[in-house]
């Protein structure tokens, strides 16, 4: 969505900003197709994506997901432990995920408000998987910064320890408000940083900002005053 893109084009103009002679790579969970990129930045589809919407049938999903989980935390244990890719475990899509988590510096989460669950069945077998990327991470003793989230609320104690677990193994947390920072205080995630920090989209640069204001002034938004905006 909108907010997303807005939260994601900040991302990608701060780091080339911050580390000009890096190499970016978008993992997404969107259906990106062949070499489409995001603002010059090459895309590639998660582990969540294949997951959750690769297949329509409820019963390949739930093994799909069941197998991916499994499969790819046994490639990455191997992995780090003896530096064997069992790449015939996995399909092109799935290998060429988990190559890119092997062989990056620092992985770097998406603002948004994804790391959170409800009483029910849905939102526990999302929040794992959302938990699974981390995890294979974790695994691979990779650098993880949480940037501009919102966490929580949680469902039931199970979710809230299993975040608990996870969360207190990464880097740093940018927590977007002061609820976040709470909640996490409140499931005792301690992890070395948590810093709150504005919303990552004020940071967002629209090259149509002349377009907006005429659009504002036919809905009678008064520019004379004070403008405050609220979403």
């Amino acid at each position: 969505n909108g907010g997303d893109a807005a939260i994601a084009s900040v991302m990608v103009s701060e780091l080339q900003n911050t580390f000009p002679d890096s190499e970016l790579m978008i993992v997404t969970s969107e259906d990106v197709r062949g070499d489409q990129k995001f603002e010059g930045v090459r895309q590639i589809k998660s582990l969540f994506f294949f997951a959750i919407y690769a297949k329509k049938q409820i019963f390949f999903r739930i093994f799909r997901s069941l197998y991916m989980l499994f499969v790819t935390i046994l490639w990455c244990v191997i992995y780090r432990a003896i530096n064997i890719r069992l790449n015939y475990l996995l399909t092109t899509n799935l290998k060429e995920v988990l190559v890119a988590y092997a062989t990056n510096d620092l992985v770097i989460l998406k603002g948004g408000g994804y790391i959170n669950g409800k009483n029910d069945v849905n939102s526990a077998v999302t929040l794992v998987l959302n938990l699974h990327e981390i995890l294979l991470l974790l695994i691979l003793g990779k650098r993880i910064v949480l940037y501009s989230q919102s966490i929580g609320p949680f469902g039931n104690s199970f979710q809230r320890y299993l975040v608990k677990r996870i969360l207190n193994k990464v880097d740093l947390i940018f927590a977007r408000e002061g609820e976040t920072v709470e909640v996490l205080k409140e499931i005792e995630v301690t992890c070395p940083r948590v810093v709150k920090t504005a919303d990552a989209a004020f940071l967002f640069k629209s090259n149509k900002k002349e377009e907006m204001k005429k659009y504002l002034k036919v809905i009678g938004v008064d520019f004379d005053k004070k403008i405050v905006g609220i979403t």
